[in-house]
């Protein structure tokens, strides 16, 4: 049996793994339409993380419309694990700079530069604000900060 093949009952509801995927996946592109600021995270230790990251950023641009780009940032996360390393620095940095944003390494584990990612993504989205303000008509209340 797999994984899709499972399901599971919830207040008389039947709740398939798929259906909730797709929901996850609708509330992805909704809170990317609407996101000011975005960290890609990828794991040094892993290789196939970091070559989502494009994936991620093309998906973004075509789910926003956006033209001038948006705020991003490229996080290494997992830089406590050198000897483990598999993408390097560098790697890192030449793809932020092709995509035209910033790179960080961090470590949730040490900390080191978590809250420093999160200053600089609210730095770099008050910067493209006053380069790119909104058009009056797309002008709306934020609700706050999503971590997804």
């Amino acid at each position: 049996m797999s994984f899709a093949d499972r399901s599971a009952t919830t207040n008389r509801r039947l709740v398939s793994p798929l259906s909730f995927a797709f929901t996850i996946a609708l509330a992805l592109v909704a809170q990317q339409r609407t996101g000011d600021g975005f960290l890609c995270v990828y794991a040094i230790t892993l290789p196939h993380s970091f070559s989502k990251i494009r994936d991620f950023y093309d998906h973004v641009r075509r789910v926003k419309d956006a033209e001038n780009g948006f705020p991003l940032i490229i996080l290494g996360n997992k830089c406590d694990l050198e000897n483990d390393r598999k993408v390097t620095p560098e790697e890192g940095q030449a793809l932020a700079n092709e995509l035209r944003c910033t790179f960080m390494e961090t470590s949730a584990k040490i900390p080191k530069n978590v809250d420093e990612a999160f200053h600089t993504i609210v730095r770099e989205m008050n910067k493209f604000r006053e380069k790119h303000p909104p058009p009056a008509d797309k002008l709306k209340k934020k609700t706050g900060c999503v971590v997804l």
